[in-house]
Order: C-alpha cells, then sequence, then structure tokens
C-alpha cells in the first residue's frame, strides 16, 4: 500500500471555480510506499492545510495589509475573537447556513496550525475530521 503525502498546501497552489471544485492543485501530493521515510511529511506539516481552511470559510486572505497591525494575519483574527462565527464569510448563503460546522472546521483549522509540529495532526486526521 502507498501512502499519500500532502506536498505544499496553500492557498495559492490550489486553484477553484466559483462552485469551490478543484481545478488545480499543482502537483500537491506525491504516492510514496510505506516503508519509506516519514521526513517528507514532517518536514512539510499540516500548516498549510490550515491557512487554506481559514481563507475559505472567511472569504479573507492570510495576510491584508489593510487591517489593522494586530489583525494583519488572519489567523490572529481566528484566536483573538471570542466568536468564530463572526469570522465566517457573510457574502456566502452556503457559510452562513452551515455555521456550527464552519465553527467546527475553523477549531480544526487553528489545530493544524500549532507553532510544536508534535500537536498538529497527521493529514490522515486531519482528513476523518474534516
Amino acid at each position: 500500500m502507498k501512502r499519500v503525502a500532502h506536498l505544499d498546501v496553500k492557498p495559492q497552489n490550489i486553484l477553484l471555480d466559483e462552485n469551490f471544485n478543484v481545478l488545480s492543485d499543482f502537483g500537491l501530493f506525491k504516492l510514496i510506499d510505506r516503508d519509506k521515510s516519514q521526513v517528507i511529511t514532517r518536514t512539510r506539516g499540516t500548516p498549510g492545510f490550515g491557512v487554506v481552511v481559514m481563507e475559505i470559510i472567511s472569504g479573507g486572505k492570510n495576510l491584508d495589509t489593510s487591517r489593522s497591525e494586530e489583525s494583519i494575519h488572519l489567523f490572529c483574527l481566528f484566536v483573538n475573537r471570542n466568536k468564530l462565527a463572526d469570522l465566517i464569510d457573510k457574502n456566502s448563503s452556503d457559510m452562513q447556513a452551515h455555521k456550527q460546522e464552519m465553527m467546527d472546521m475553523m477549531n480544526l483549522a487553528m489545530w493544524c496550525l500549532q507553532i510544536d509540529c508534535k500537536k498538529r495532526p497527521r493529514m490522515s486526521e486531519v482528513a476523518s475530521l474534516g
């Protein structure tokens, strides 16, 4: 059996259409033998997935220089807000209709963005929860 190594997952490497269907993933994954080293997956981790999820749910960019200094990074807004529901894209009726699921996904995204790689989930854990 092969493993899937999720490589450079970040918003800039994913092209979606207006219905969020993936048009291109720019080679974001690679199949590797189960007996191969896990170095590839450990060096990449899951932070990029967290950023992708945050941008999709909020409808905003991770780095927005038009915001104040303390909220220039989208992650800061997620961490500093008590109400995650306020960060859900107000222009998306689908996101608004599924607020609880979106808040659950935002919590999953924040788990993926842990600085300590030992605290971040493996992509197989993310996939099972997402």
